[in-house]
């Protein structure tokens, strides 16, 4: 049986201070985390799925916008492509990733949606990169600390 197919954009999203925008999700709402199958929490880029007829570079945009206030012009470069298996809506979907980097001068604060809950985020923050690979929270991604490290080459 083939999977359903689920395109979904991600913005790592830079400030001048090196720190990295990241959002919470919660395991009781969200998919599960294909790298810490035991987390209950967990970071990553804001993002999410590609509306229809929507480019990967749109949705990342749209759904950064969305989930934290924060309106971007353009991306600057694609970092990564993924494709892996995820749970969706309480079904098994192929998820076809793309995190894309983007730039931002100062610290934008991000807004706080009421929709939040519905779409798994407890919380928004401003990560500085330094802390990340040292903190005992889960990421999304282990190769956040990859992504971010190509990112400021």
């Amino acid at each position: 049986m083939e999977l359903k197919k689920r395109k979904v954009a991600r913005v790592l999203l830079l400030n001048d201070m090196d720190e990295v925008l990241l959002v919470r999700h919660t395991l009781d709402m969200a998919a599960p985390n294909p790298d810490d199958s035991h987390a209950k929490n967990y970071w990553l880029p804001p993002g999410g799925g590609l509306e229809p007829n929507e480019s990967f570079e749109e949705g990342a945009r749209r759904e950064l916008m969305e989930e934290t206030g924060i309106e971007i012009a353009c991306v600057e470069q694609r970092l990564l492509t993924r494709d892996f298996e995820s749970i969706y809506d309480g079904k098994p979907v192929l998820i076809e990733a793309q995190i894309f980097l983007a730039r931002t001068g100062g610290r934008p604060s991000p807004m706080h949606n009421n929709f939040m809950l519905d779409e798994a985020i407890s919380e928004v923050k401003w990560w500085p990169i330094s802390e990340i690979n040292s903190s005992s929270d889960s990421f999304f991604s282990a190769i956040i600390a990859d992504l971010l490290r190509k990112a400021l080459e």
